[in-house]
Parts: C-alpha cells; sequence; structure tokens
C-alpha cells in the first residue's frame, strides 16, 4: 500500500522513464494552457477592475486595488510564459505555480478582507480551478492543498464568525481533498495520453506498429490501424474476443455502419465527422491526437482517439492513423460521484450554495415556472449559545430532513450557509398550490424533536416569490423578493409565510 501511495504521488502511476520521455509534451501542453487561462484572467479581473473603478457602491470600490494588481500579474504571467519561456523552457513550471498561488491568494483576499462574514465560497471555486487548469504530478497537487490549509484554518480562526468557521474550515479541507483526488485522476489520464502518443509517433515499421497495437488491447476495446489514402484497415483487436481482421476497405463506411448500430441516435450527429477519414487526417495536421467522447448502447460511456502515426508537423497530413476506442465508464462514473460531492452539503445532504443556486437559475432560464422560497430558523443563534453547536447542528440537519419529506424529487432544495434554507419548487404557480407544500413543510417541521433540547420546537418564517412563464426575473430578483417576505414573517411569532406580490 506504502509502495502504491508512494508511486502516486510521485509519477501517478506512470512508469517513471515514460513519464521523463514525454516531460517536453507536458511542458507544451501546460505552456498552452497557461497562456489560455492567464489571458482569461486578465480579461476577467480587467473588467472587475473597471466596474469596481466605476461602481459607487463601498463593498466594490473597496477592490479596486485588488482587482487591478490580479489584473497586471495575469498580464505579466502572460507575457512572460509567451515570450520568456521559449528560450528557458524551465520557467513554465514557476509560473504555473506563480497563476495558481495568484488565483488561491485572490480567494482568500474575498474570504477573509471583503465578505468574511459570509461562507468561503470564492476560495473553494479557486481551490477547485486551481486542480484542474495544469498536468502535473500528485505529490505538487498535495504540497499546493497544504500550504493553503495552513495557511486558511489561522486566518478563519482569526477572523470568521463563529457560527460558520466549522462548517467553512471542514469546507476547505474536503474541497482541498476533492480537488486533490480529480487533478491527480485528471493529470493520471493526461500522462497515459503522452506516453502513448510518443509510442505511436516513435513508430514506423509495419512489424512494430502492429506488435504494438496488439499490446495496446489490454487497455482499449477496440483499435485500428488505417492506410489515410486507401482508407484500408489491418489490425482491428477486440479486446473481450480478440478478433483480428486483416486488409478490409473503406474503414470510414464500416465505422459508420458499427457507429449506427452501437449509438444511440442522440449521439449519433456529433459522431458521423469522425468517419470521414480524409477530413479526420486534415484536421490532425500538427496534431498527435484528437479524441471525441459517447455513450454506447453496450459499452456506455467510451473515447474514441485518432492518433497520428509518424513525423507530425504543421504542413504534413498523417498517411497512417490509429482508431481506438477506450471505456471511460468509471472515470465518468468518478468524474459524476465528484461533482455531487462538489455540490452538496456536507452536513445535511442538501445541495450546496453554489450547486443549488446554479439549478435554480437554469430552471429559470429554461422558463420553467415554480416558487422560490427563502426561510431561516427562528432564534437560531440563541440554540446555538445556549445548548452549543452540535445541537444546533441537529437541528439544521432535522429541518433537512423535513425538507426532503415534504418536497418532491423535482423540487431544488438547498442550504445557503449557517441556518438559510432555499427551495425551487417547479411547477407551482399560484398562492394555492404554494400554500399547500409550505403546509406540508411546517407539518414536517412540526415532527421534529430534538434529543438535547426535549422542550424546543423549531419555527422557520418563510418568504416565498413566484417565476411566472415568460418573466425576465432572475434568481437575485427572485431571492430579493423572498428575502423581502422572509423579514415581514420574521414580524409574525411561531411559523409563518408571505408571498410576495407586485
Amino acid at each position: 500500500m506504502l509502495k502504491w501511495l508512494k508511486n502516486y504521488l510521485l509519477y501517478a502511476t506512470v512508469d517513471p522513464d515514460e513519464l521523463t520521455k514525454v516531460a517536453d509534451s507536458v511542458s507544451r501542453s501546460n505552456q498552452k494552457s497557461l497562456g489560455a487561462y492567464s489571458l482569461m484572467g486578465m480579461f476577467f479581473f480587467g473588467v472587475m477592475f473597471t466596474l469596481s473603478a466605476l461602481s459607487e457602491i463601498a463593498s466594490l470600490n473597496h477592490n479596486v486595488v485588488a482587482y487591478s494588481s490580479a489584473t497586471l500579474l495575469c498580464f505579466f504571467i502572460f507575457m512572460a510564459n509567451r515570450y520568456l519561456t521559449k528560450k528557458n523552457p524551465r520557467m513554465v513550471i514557476f509560473l504555473m505555480y506563480a497563476f495558481n498561488w495568484l488565483l488561491l491568494s485572490f480567494g482568500l483576499y474575498l474570504t477573509f478582507v471583503t465578505s468574511p462574514e459570509r461562507i468561503t465560497v470564492s476560495l473553494l471555486v479557486m481551490q477547485m480551478l486551481t486542480a484542474l487548469i495544469f498536468t502535473d504530478r500528485p505529490y505538487r497537487f498535495l504540497i499546493s492543498t497544504l500550504l493553503l490549509d495552513v495557511v486558511f484554518v489561522p486566518l478563519a480562526i482569526m477572523y470568521k464568525p463563529s457560527e460558520i468557521l466549522v462548517l467553512d474550515i471542514v469546507d476547505v479541507l474536503i474541497y482541498g481533498i476533492i480537488g486533490l483526488v480529480v487533478g491527480s485522476f485528471m493529470s493520471r489520464m493526461k500522462f497515459e495520453r503522452f506516453v502513448l502518443e510518443r509510442k505511436v509517433g516513435e513508430l514506423n515499421d509495419e512489424q512494430g506498429l502492429t506488435h504494438y497495437i496488439k499490446s495496446m488491447a489490454d487497455i482499449y476495446e477496440t483499435v485500428v490501424q488505417i492506410d489515410v489514402k486507401t482508407e484500408t484497415f489491418r489490425a482491428v483487436i477486440n479486446k473481450t474476443n480478440m478478433v483480428e481482421f486483416d486488409g478490409h476497405e473503406n474503414f470510414g463506411k464500416q465505422l459508420l455502419i458499427a457507429m449506427r448500430d452501437a449509438i444511440d441516435e442522440n449521439g449519433l450527429e456529433a459522431l458521423v465527422p469522425y468517419a470521414n477519414i480524409a477530413a479526420v487526417a486534415q484536421s490532425m495536421k500538427g496534431k498527435r491526437t484528437i479524441t471525441h467522447e459517447f455513450f454506447g448502447k453496450r459499452l456506455g460511456w467510451c473515447r474514441g482517439r485518432y492518433v497520428a502515426v509518424g513525423s507530425m508537423s504543421d504542413d504534413l497530413v498523417p498517411e497512417q492513423i490509429i482508431f481506438a476506442i477506450e471505456n471511460i465508464n468509471e472515470e465518468k462514473n468518478k468524474e459524476n460521484k465528484l461533482i455531487t460531492q462538489a455540490q452538496t452539503d456536507l452536513m445535511t445532504g442538501l445541495y450546496n450554495r453554489t450547486g443549488g443556486v446554479n439549478k435554480v437559475k437554469l430552471s429559470l432560464l429554461e422558463n420553467k415556472v415554480g416558487m422560490l422560497c427563502l426561510f431561516d430558523i427562528d432564534n437560531f443563534k440563541y440554540v446555538n449559545d445556549t445548548h452549543g453547536h452540535q445541537a444546533g447542528d441537529q437541528v439544521i440537519i432535522a429541518v433537512a430532513e423535513a425538507m426532503k419529506s415534504a418536497f418532491r424529487d423535482e423540487d431544488i432544495l438547498l442550504r445557503l450557509g449557517g441556518d438559510e434554507f432555499v427551495v425551487y419548487l417547479n411547477g407551482v404557480a399560484t398562492e394555492d398550490q404554494g400554500t399547500l407544500a409550505i403546509r406540508r413543510l411546517f407539518d414536517e417541521i412540526d415532527k421534529i424533536e430534538i434529543d438535547e433540547i426535549p422542550d424546543y420546537r423549531v419555527s422557520v418564517s418563510l418568504g416565498a416569490a413566484f417565476f411566472r412563464k415568460d418573466s425576465s426575473l432572475d434568481f437575485n430578483d427572485l431571492y430579493k423578493q423572498a428575502d423581502t417576505c422572509t423579514y415581514q414573517s420574521k414580524k409574525i411569532e411561531g411559523k409563518s409565510f408571505t408571498f410576495f406580490r407586485d
């Protein structure tokens, strides 16, 4: 176990000798990523700097220096990557770390200077983003994650309000682990791709190429060697049945027939161009590989990959290419699981702020009528201060369970943070329908019993606003309307709700 962990952290379970051989390819890939992302960062921070400088809102004005500094640093990194790395390629790795820590430092600034009283969302986003941008060895992701934790925890203890302190620290630690796992996994996949491309690129004689194609059967479901000019294919190997074909013609036509048999109609249209071998070969000028993911009827998620054989240049059309199909179901399942974890509130199992708000925004963009409810727990601070945070956590979890019991699977349930919750009820368009739904929630809340506070009864104040057909309201508009109603409900003792009326 320790040997495997060491190999994973140092080499991502890839042969160290192979990593050395593909170091230049990895560096070029990271250089391209750095150029693209530093340019995007320069644009984003520049726009925010302009808005902050022109805004009359005090909270935005305070960020002018931060946005201008981030814009300049992105500019310097972009220029250094563009002009200095040509003579000194090793600079790429230092610029990578500089850019990553620029993003993390900005996340820390927003967390502790701009909005210390809020849940740490911006830093979590930066933390996930930095793990995915570049291809790197896992131990470097680990060092970066540990350094961030060392910086964050003491600052959080000093500046974060007590009611969100534990949640913030747990979120940063958990998202750090998620980022580490995702970043390491994606880097390993990229390293394996670079190794494959290098090996294929070095193969020029037919005997060596055929031998290597057969050895690839342990990784790929199907591997095909294609002559671009004649479209003959000579070494098709199916991993399950180990069937070989030699000398068949018109690969593009055969592939199109296989696609229609193996791929759902909804995904077929996007794949048809990949059956045109001449066009594929033209598009591979200057490229070693092109890929496309699709969902097969029998195999599930797959990745189709064309790899150019032999020399590569911007003007050279490859004479031979390899077509391989890789089953990536496991990879997709891990990816989906991590996405779900990133969108889930760890304490309650509801959507968190980022995941839930994005779901609601998507419903609004799709013009789905519904009712947005915003509520918090009455006198929750008293529960925390009098009975402790453990009792407060039990109350929050119990309210979340009541929400799950009261609402439907198609409704969007989220915890914004602290004791504040939101639910978007799809299809609920009238006050009568809304009243029935809210009453269901209140009935479930009435059933709550907290072991540590036997005499305590949970009470909430709720505000609701409607999204009508073809409405121009966005999430922020609905939230403000519901928040106004929540404030009105708080004036009424006990559980209460208020609808927003124009």
